[in-house]
């Protein structure tokens, strides 16, 4: 859904915070209201109430200076107490049209020191000041200790939407959205889903899908409910554990559906490649026009949520780390210690590393990851690189490109691996097509068999067959991730 670099030092998350004031320690309400009126998504972190939960006093998050458990995975610094992020998504396509995030400004942070660490200067937007960072976002200054980040830089578009904030003429989102924002919750992610979905689309798929092909009352039943869906809320909380709900919002009565909607979210997430293991094991309920699901989260997967309020859905649209915008001792120049800070970014690596590679030993839950893949590599992509050696530089854009080869065997694309000799290609060829068509009314941004009438499982069916048959590619790829990462530990020594 919708963010990325970092240099963060958890053990000063709480003296940071106290020295640092914002407008105000939970002013999410606020900060939303400068998005944009036509979001369809909006992302909410309350990162002071997570580092300050049970589970992260006890487990010592903050303390953690090389596992950085929020930045290792996501990019958010934990020296802001909250994050929003709004953005416009289209279903139909794989990616985001546009991603905005309103992000607190510590006192004594100017514009012109935002300028000088993005290696840019100081332009007017929108009649604000403002910074087009390297990272292909326009960074400014909206007043109220805030600053807000358009990207992509699209001149024009983020233009009107500063003069729109300077104007008071935002936050007339979706009443759906309105109401996800007013939830107290450590991570709340919302999507506006109102007229998104396509019955026609929706029923055809249905009705080719193995699961409810001899099942057409049930399919003229549910497809009425399914098309009339009005938003899906996830909220997570990090107490003694990490407990989360889901919420799937429709125009009428759930009834005796809920069962069957869980079975369309699981395999929505399953064709995104965006499966988060937990949810298979909620029990849905039915509570009027909604379906509730409830669960436990691991450190893990809760970490690939985040990376949905940080990091845009597509490797092609890049943010900026609130890094660029942030430090610690504002009035002090950024100090380097090219010793410390390459360690610090190989160990942000070898985290992610970890996490993939625990779903990696889940069999076939591992096919249904590579969305996260993506999501990934474009945080290894956007980690700070500021006294990180060549060496360590090489060794994450290998790992980058590793996961983003992992992703595209995980959907059924051909790759080329030799790991003895260190050459990895992917993109190349054989695509089956399995995304052309979809419950949102899309077709065509996938390529190879597909046609639109009639043939979407034999389409599945060759993804289904070119995934089973790229395993040992995989295996190649893991094994010449992890001959990459001993030798760059090697060098640490």
């Amino acid at each position: 859904m919708m963010g990325r670099g970092l240099k963060i030092v958890f053990g000063m998350v709480l003296g940071v915070l106290i020295a640092a004031p914002t407008v105000g320690q939970d002013n999410v309400a606020e900060m939303a209201q400068r998005l944009p009126d036509d979001v369809n998504t909006i992302g909410i972190v309350r990162i002071g109430e997570v580092l300050g939960s049970p589970l992260a006093t006890r487990e010592g998050w903050h303390d953690q200076l090389e596992e950085r458990f929020l930045a290792g995975a996501a990019g958010i610094p934990p020296h802001i107490p909250n994050l929003v992020v709004g953005s416009l998504i289209h279903p139909t396509v794989p990616e985001e049209v546009w991603s905005t995030m309103i992000i607190p400004l510590p006192p004594d942070m100017s514009m012109e020191t935002i300028a000088e660490r993005s290696e840019a200067s100081v332009e007017l937007l929108g009649d604000q000041k403002s910074v087009r960072t390297r990272r292909n976002a326009f960074v400014s200054e909206i007043g109220d200790g805030l600053v807000a980040v358009y990207s992509p830089a699209h001149r024009q578009d983020a233009a009107r939407w500063i003069r729109a904030i300077t104007n008071r003429r935002t936050g007339q989102f979706s009443e759906y959205l309105a109401s996800a924002v007013k939830h107290s919750g450590h991570l709340v992610l919302a999507l506006d889903l109102a007229e998104m979905i396509d019955p026609t689309q929706l029923k055809r798929l249905l009705s080719e899908d193995p699961r409810f092909r001899s099942q057409k009352a049930l399919v003229e039943k549910v497809v009425p409910l399914l098309s009339g869906a009005r938003g899906l809320t996830l909220v997570a909380n990090v107490k003694d554990a990490i407990e989360c709900e889901i919420t799937i919002d429709f125009q009428s009565d759930v009834g005796t559906s809920a069962f069957t909607v869980k079975s369309l979210f699981l395999s929505a997430l399953e064709d995104l490649g965006a499966s988060i293991d937990e949810f298979a094991g909620a029990s849905p309920k039915a509570q009027g026009n909604a379906v509730v699901m409830s669960c436990e989260l691991s450190d893990s997967s809760f970490r690939r949520l985040l990376t949905l309020v940080s990091l845009p859905p597509s490797s092609a649209v890049e943010v900026p780390s609130v890094a660029d915008m942030v430090v610690t001792e504002p009035k002090a120049p950024p100090r380097v210690d090219p010793e410390k800070d390459t360690r610090e970014y190989v160990e942000a690596v070898n985290k992610m590393i970890d996490d993939l590679e625990k779903a990696a030993r889940k069999g076939t839950n591992y096919e249904r990851t590579a969305m996260w893949h993506e999501k990934f590599a474009d945080k290894i992509d956007s980690l700070s690189l500021s006294g990180v050696s060549q060496d360590a530089r090489k060794y994450g854009a290998e790992v980058s490109n590793a996961f983003r080869a992992l992703a595209s065997s995980l959907r059924g694309q051909g790759i080329e691996v030799n790991a003895a000799q260190g050459t990895l290609v992917y993109n190349t060829q054989y695509t089956p097509g399995w995304a052309s068509m979809n419950i949102w009314g899309g077709v065509g941004y996938g390529y190879g068999s597909y046609n639109v009438t009639s043939n979407l499982q034999e389409v599945r069916e060759k993804q289904a067959a070119a995934v089973v048959a790229g395993a040992k590619d995989r295996e190649e790829v893991w094994r010449y991730i992890r001959d990459q990462r001993a030798e760059m530990m090697r060098q640490l020594q």
